[in-house]
Order: C-alpha cells, then sequence, then structure tokens
C-alpha cells in the first residue's frame, strides 16, 4: 500500500518533453513525488 502516494493521476499526467513518453513521465513523478 506504500505505492498508492507515488501514483500520478491520468489528468495530471503528460508526456515528458525530453523523452516523449508518458512511462518516463510517470516514472520522474514517482521518483519526485515529494518535490
Amino acid at each position: 500500500m506504500a505505492f498508492k502516494k507515488w501514483t500520478a493521476s491520468a489528468r495530471q499526467l503528460r508526456s515528458d518533453p525530453r523523452f516523449n513518453s508518458k512511462l518516463v513521465s510517470k516514472f520522474i513523478n514517482c521518483l519526485m513525488y515529494d518535490g
């Protein structure tokens, strides 16, 4: 259940401008959930 706070909602998720990938942006959001 610790992963619930790391999930990014679908409406906030945008493609990463550098890699043009939603998977990359989700990964970055999971890393930077506090900032």
